[in-house]
């Protein structure tokens, strides 16, 4: 068993830290308990959800994901990413979003700031054996799977998403990385065989 509490972000209040053997409670949120997934298989770290979304709908369900720290993103099949990139300009159609054919997407000439505080939580679904509810929802907020990036030479901001497409096609599952983990204590437990 070991326990990941890990930051994009240097902090000496909430520093990051792995704990092989256990994990430590006192770094979960306060009000917050340990809440198990079973992974879909014996030999794999992959787990299922029941949907996924953003901007208050699902966009996709009944599918599965690996929680990965050593990815940094978010990770998803090419036809999931196209959903969302269709999504984005929906919601966005003020701002310029290009998204290019190494499956990144961008909002060009506005810095994050300005998109962060109108941009919804990305937000999963998974179910979970426990005595009082049978599905737990984790959100990932917008400060999460933005990056600021500035071009010296043309003196431009622009935004890059956090959220990609898997580069192959045969992946069919979702990569939560380094994005939704930062956001939670993670405990990956194969203690049990079974």
């Amino acid at each position: 068993m070991f326990g990941v509490h890990t930051h994009l972000y240097n902090s000496t209040e909430d520093p990051s830290e792995i704990r092989f053997g256990g994990y430590n409670e006192e770094l979960f949120k306060e009000g917050h308990k340990q809440v198990w997934m079973n992974t879909t298989g014996n030999m794999t770290w992959e787990v299922k959800f029941d949907s996924a979304g953003f901007h208050h709908k699902s966009l996709w369900n009944n599918t599965h994901a690996l929680i990965d720290p050593g990815y940094p993103f978010i990770g998803m099949p090419f036809k999931y990413f196209k959903e969302f990139e269709s999504d984005l300009a929906k919601v966005y159609p003020d701002h310029k979003i290009n998204c290019t054919t190494e499956d990144w997407c961008q909002f060009t000439g506005v810095p994050c700031g300005e998109i962060e505080a109108n941009m919804p939580d990305l937000h999963f679904t998974f179910p979970v054996e426990h005595q009082i509810f049978n599905t737990a929802e984790y959100r990932v907020p917008a400060k999460s799977f933005l990056f600021s990036d500035f071009d010296f030479n043309t003196e431009t901001h622009s935004c890059h998403l956090g959220v990609v497409a898997q580069k192959y096609s045969e992946f069919d599952h979702f990569i939560l990385g380094q994005v939704f983990m930062e956001n939670f204590y993670v405990t990956y437990d194969a203690t049990n065989p079974d």
